[in-house]
């Protein structure tokens, strides 16, 4: 398009838009690197190791006997510990309830607090023997506990005999002494002849008992234990028991 110069506008300064090159576009160069994924190469993966056939057998069998291990059978375990024989076995309905078994067999054991270690520990292994081999134990608990609870029990009870038989009940006091006292009752310590346990004194309010049955006052005992094998007697007549030694002397709370 052109202009005359009756307008007053400098021909020169017109820009002809029709005839110009368009401007060059500029791109803008992007800081970061492109990686080219294809050109990394892969990482190289170790192949697992071919296990032999024994070892693989091995896997196998370590594998069914986890699985036939089951929680229900821990878990079973320790309800029969807190609740006693109320809870029912969490097998098959055609197993025998374990805890009623042993109390219709036993009238004694009313809870498994009252069995023996010996037999306690009898029904965890037979729990444990069920759960690694269930295929061996087909309904077979009765004839495995009438087996062996007899002679178990024969040993719990006989070793209760035994201790009865075998305990003595101490003489009586001998005169000026007493086992059985009350608030009216004074007692006082076999050194000092001073009342036990009426003292301000910290120290001295304090009781020790000695092995052979007799109290002293914290002080007395303080020296009898620091004192010399021959004069750490134990000063009640006919007694005369060394009460130096680590356990002869122990203190009593009140």
């Amino acid at each position: 398009m052109q202009f005359n110069g009756s307008n007053g506008i400098d021909e020169s300064s017109v820009i002809d838009l029709t005839r110009s090159p368009s401007p060059p576009v500029e791109t803008s160069i992007s800081s970061t690197n492109i990686i080219d994924l294809d050109a990394i190469p892969d990482d190289s993966f170790p192949s697992s190791p071919v296990l032999s056939p024994r070892r693989r057998r091995m896997n196998r069998r370590r594998n069914e006997r986890s699985r036939n291990f089951p929680s229900n059978h821990l878990s079973y375990l320790e309800d029969m510990i807190y609740l006693g024989p109320q809870v029912s076995t969490r097998r098959s309905s055609s197993r025998r309830d374990l805890m009623g078994m042993i109390a219709r067999t036993f009238p004694e054991f009313s809870s498994v607090n009252s069995l023996s270690p010996s037999l306690f520990q009898l029904i965890v292994n037979r729990m444990r023997f069920d759960a690694i081999h269930p295929e061996w134990t087909n309904g077979s608990d009765d004839e495995y506990f009438s087996n062996h609870f007899e002679e178990s029990y024969d040993d719990f009870t006989s070793s209760l005999e035994n201790i009865k038989q075998s305990y003595k009940p101490p003489g009586p006091p001998k005169s000026g002494f007493t086992r059985s006292f009350n608030n009216d009752t004074l007692m006082v310590c076999p050194r000092c002849q001073e009342p036990l346990g009426t003292s301000k004194s910290k120290e001295k309010s304090a009781l020790w008992a000695t092995k052979c049955g007799h109290v002293y006052c914290g002080s007395c005992a303080k020296v009898l234990k620091t004192s010399k094998r021959s004069q750490s007697k134990c000063l009640v007549n006919d007694c005369g028991r060394y009460l130096n030694t680590k356990n002869a002397m122990w203190e009593l709370f009140y």
